[in-house]
């Protein structure tokens, strides 16, 4: 039985990171670019590349992928915490116990908090660079 499950992670393991790079190289290869986008009609290739450096955009494509993969994997909590309310939520028979109701709170407590934190250590720097990139092509203007 241990055998069978190991080999079904695995196999779960194996596809999920198939489908990961399938669905960054569609990313990848979507047309346009985001830092010409971004910066505006009126800005100068020096800002366009200024952007795509601030952004990560110029770096290779295994290394765009492995750091999308990294961000992606630290939201896995989340992910499974709202797994956990679902299935607290669901109960048995149409009803749902008490304690299903105290187990999805929790795990609302911890989402909410794991959120706000993440808000704030990856998503607030990025937000605040990309924000004086753009104030400062606007100057220029």
């Amino acid at each position: 039985m241990f055998a069978y499950v190991a080999r079904r992670l695995f196999a779960t393991i194996v596809v999920m990171a198939v489908v990961a790079f399938v669905v960054f190289l569609l990313l990848y290869l979507t047309p346009g670019d985001p830092a010409a986008i971004l910066a505006g009609d009126a800005a100068t290739s020096d800002d366009i590349s200024r952007i795509r450096e601030k952004l990560g955009l110029d770096e290779p494509f295994l290394s765009r992928f492995g750091n999308w993969t990294s961000a992606s994997l630290q939201i896995a909590p989340i992910l499974l915490s709202a797994m956990l309310i679902s299935w607290a939520m669901s109960g048995s028979q149409g009803h749902v116990p008490w304690s299903s109701y105290v187990v999805g709170a929790c795990a609302m407590v911890y989402l909410v908090r794991y959120a706000r934190r993440y808000a704030r250590q990856k998503l607030e720097p990025r937000q605040r660079r990309l924000r004086e990139l753009l104030d400062a092509l606007d100057a220029r203007e």
